[in-house]
């Protein structure tokens, strides 16, 4: 029996604290958008499944909100992430395991409360009290860094950051470096007045002036054409034809210098829409693998520190690493002297 007023809250019911759940809807958000930018800017399918997973776990955090609990003296019921409800004995379970979680077995079924959820410590008591066939597997409730940290949360903090900065670096480079598509690209016509490579940055990109049919000049360049090359020697020839080319570009793109996208003249192509999107395709697998390295060692930082910090008596120089050391709490509770 509940014992409900319109002021007081209900002590008889566990319900999940709703931050887990707003966590998994920030994450859900995120990568489900990032999963959507990978698929629209061909970043592969392995960055595809890697975002959607996180994306799913996110989910599944959101759906945590559903879970929920009611007791009696004489029994409780169990609302799961899908909001099927269960009805339990106390007389059923079977073992119930609770230093900081609650994990309670019965029968098959394994239910997980977690140590945030409200007055899971009300719950927790009546179950250990009323179950009286259960095996009871009680323990300190755990602290972050076994204690030995002062102000632990900054340091969380500083992990998950950690963690997640090359989540976010590899979804910026997806935005960043996307495909180009051909309504994008602008068409402009024209015969080439002037032409040469620069020199000057050694990048020897092949730059031209090309005058419309109005007689509008624009400048040029792409990184396509080799000096000396069968391409620039067919150019050169068109050229000197006084045939018209055909440029595409970004019309968004402000530079003196115009990025070109598509180059050709009739039949024959120069620069194509593949040729630019394979670089931008290398470009991601590039900044991918750098990504993959990072949140490697981005894992170990974070196993190596939270080891250590755990840790802190038997490692008493390389705690120094990663902790200043008034944050450093000694055996007696106090800060460690310098």
């Amino acid at each position: 029996m509940k014992y409900k007023s319109k002021n007081k809250i209900d002590y008889r019911m566990v319900i999940n604290s709703r931050a887990i759940a707003v966590i998994g809807l920030v994450c859900t958000l995120f990568f489900g958008v990032a999963t959507v930018a990978a698929a629209i800017s061909g970043a592969g399918v392995a960055v595809c499944i890697v975002f959607g997973v996180f994306a799913v776990l996110g989910v599944i955090l959101v759906l945590t909100v559903n879970q929920r609990v009611d007791y009696t003296d004489k029994d409780f019921t169990y609302r799961d992430m899908l909001r099927i409800t269960h009805r339990y004995e106390y007389s059923q379970v079977k073992k119930i395991r609770y230093g900081g979680n609650l994990i309670i077995t019965v029968g098959k079924r394994l239910i997980l409360i977690d140590e945030n959820a409200f007055n899971i410590d009300g719950f927790a008591k009546e179950l250990i009290q009323r179950s009286e066939n259960a095996e009871v597997i009680s323990s300190e409730k755990s602290k972050l860094f076994r204690g030995n940290i002062r102000n632990p949360g900054g340091f969380i903090l500083v992990d998950i950051i950690v963690m997640a900065a090359p989540v976010f670096s590899l979804v910026a480079a997806l935005f960043a470096t996307p495909d180009i598509m051909p309504d994008e690209i602008t068409i402009y016509m024209g015969r080439i007045t002037e032409y040469h490579f620069d020199k000057s940055d050694n990048s020897d990109r092949f730059i031209i002036t090309v005058s419309d049919r109005a007689g509008e000049k624009r400048t040029f360049s792409t990184g396509f054409i080799e000096d000396n090359s069968q391409k620039y020697k067919d150019i050169e020839i068109n050229i000197a034809k006084n045939r018209e080319f055909e440029i595409g570009y970004i019309d968004k793109e402000n530079d003196e210098e115009t990025d070109i996208r598509l180059f050709s003249c009739g039949n024959t192509c120069y620069v194509s829409l593949d040729d630019v999107n394979s670089v931008n395709d290398e470009n991601r697998k590039t900044l991918f693998v750098l990504s993959g390295v990072y949140f490697v060692f981005a894992i170990l930082y974070v196993a190596a520190s939270t080891y250590i910090m755990s840790n802190a008596d038997r490692y008493p120089r390389l705690i120094k690493l990663f902790v200043q050391e008034d944050h450093i709490i000694s055996k007696d509770g106090n800060k460690r002297k310098r």
